[in-house]
């Protein structure tokens, strides 16, 4: 296609360029090659149509004509065929119809009966017809290819006068009000604090008993043990003193876990709700009142 593109150049350096029309022939041959290079056919056509223009030099002309026929060829065209259905199933064609590609108005009010040129390639199309929802459509035409039909349908989004009306939507039965949770509490029962309190006592007595055990043994093995003259009540109280605290630190580590079991274990009540007044008619007047827990 742009084999005779190399003799343009030193043909338009040789033109007349005092002339308004020969310069225009010329930038439009210039701008025609890159836009056939890119298969922007469209542009490039309407760039060759100018330069091919009879009052245009012979240089620009005759290459610009034979580029011209090469982008005709070239070029595809597609015939767009466009019909409405209704709900009742009626149909009918139209052609009352705007047509964008890729966002350009191509057809702005009527679709034509000949073809349409689009450039090669993908392309989104967008049909608007009154009254019904736009359509998008997204072909791939071929370079070369000829008349190719488009069909778009629009289908109506409403009943149309006369159409059986659509059944009745059932009304789902309402909700349920969700009762209001009750707020609840887990209080801290005595015995917590009853035990608690016995398992520290109990330690500290097993402590300090332990303690004076310890320290009368450490005594005895210091003054007596050394010559075997130490009496034996002090020997048997040294010894009770020490298995009365081991005894009494034992009954405290009971004392703890059954508060940690008590305190744990305790149970989930309701909480009970705040004092107010309640004021409520009667046969007689108004009944006032006092409603909730202190």
């Amino acid at each position: 296609m742009l084999a005779s593109a190399a003799t343009l150049p030193d043909a338009h350096a040789q033109g007349d360029r005092a002339s308004p029309d020969v310069e225009a022939c010329f930038a439009a041959a210039e701008k025609a090659q890159p836009l056939m290079k890119q298969r922007k056919l469209r542009a490039a056509q309407h760039a060759l149509e100018v330069c091919a223009r009879e009052s245009c030099p012979r240089a620009a002309r005759t290459d610009c004509r034979t580029w011209l026929a090469d982008v005709t060829r070239a070029e595809p065209t597609v015939v767009f065929v466009a019909r409405e259905e209704r709900p009742n199933g009626e149909s009918r064609a139209v052609d009352d119809v705007r047509v964008s590609v890729d966002g350009e108005v191509l057809v702005p009010a009527r679709l034509e009966v000949s073809g349409v040129s689009l450039d090669p390639g993908v392309h989104t199309l967008t049909f608007v017809h009154a009254g019904f929802d736009a359509v998008e459509q997204r072909i791939d035409v071929r370079e070369g290819e000829r008349d190719r039909e488009v069909d778009v349908v629009f289908r109506a989004s409403v009943p149309v006068a006369g159409a059986p009306p659509a059944p009745p939507v059932p009304i789902p039965p309402p909700d349920r009000p969700v009762p209001p949770e009750t707020p609840t509490s887990r209080p801290v029962p005595v015995a917590v604090y009853g035990l608690g309190g016995a398992g520290v006592v109990a330690l500290g007595i097993g402590v300090v008993m332990e303690g004076l055990g310890l320290s009368a043994r450490s005594h005895l093995v210091d003054t007596c043990q050394p010559t075997r003259s130490c009496a034996p009540s002090d020997v048997d109280s040294a010894r009770n003193r020490v298995m009365a605290g081991d005894i009494a630190i034992g009954v405290s580590a009971l004392l703890f876990a059954g508060t940690a079991y008590v305190y744990f274990t305790r149970d989930t009540r309701p909480e009970p709700s705040a004092l107010r007044l309640r004021l409520a008619p009667s046969a007689k007047g108004v009944f006032a009142g006092l409603e909730g827990a202190l």
